[in-house]
């Protein structure tokens, strides 16, 4: 079974404890915390990565760190200590959003574009993409400097290529 099946399976039992439990943001935001910090800090990530620290040690750790964080998302920690998911846990939190975004009537949107937009240009495209989709959007903007102008938009399966490079090439044929 390929990563994104595991992480897919891991996101959905996550979310199913987390709404029996009532604690479908806290543990969102948990999740997010602890890809946040695996990301800033390399001897964090080589920590919990390592397999030769005993997995009660990474628990404490955790549990220390994290000591303000309500009891239930720590318990969701520790079950990906337990599983040895946390490498997953960029994939896992992926799948939970994805998960989270559509059962509250969010559609996910990466927008890629060569350079940061500005706020400006960012509310002109949430506005535009709420009025084409009549939903809600979260958008991840991404900047692509191989991209020459213009921008790709990702809504689940769906492509918009606005880019110069693919209108060029659609000139050409």
């Amino acid at each position: 079974m390929d990563n994104i099946s595991i992480s897919k399976r891991y996101a959905e039992a996550i979310y199913e404890v987390a709404s029996t439990n009532d604690k479908v943001f806290e543990i969102f935001e948990v999740l997010n915390l602890l890809l946040e910090h695996i990301k800033s800090d390399e001897d964090f990530k080589k920590f919990l990565t390592y397999p030769i620290i005993d997995k009660e040690e990474k628990k404490k750790l955790i549990n220390k760190i994290y000591k303000d964080v309500k009891e239930k998302p720590l318990e969701i920690l520790d079950y990906l200590i337990d599983k040895d998911r946390l490498l997953h846990i960029k994939e896992i939190y992926s799948e939970y959003s994805k998960i989270y975004y559509e059962k509250h009537k969010k559609l996910i949107v990466t927008a890629t574009f060569p350079k940061e937009l500005t706020e400006e240009q960012k509310n002109r495209l949430s506005d535009k993409l709420k009025k084409l989709k009549s939903r809600d959007v979260v958008i991840q903007y991404r900047v692509d400097e191989n991209i020459i102008g213009g921008g790709i938009i990702r809504i689940n399966d769906e492509v918009i290529d606005g880019s110069i490079k693919t209108q060029i090439n659609n000139m050409k044929h």
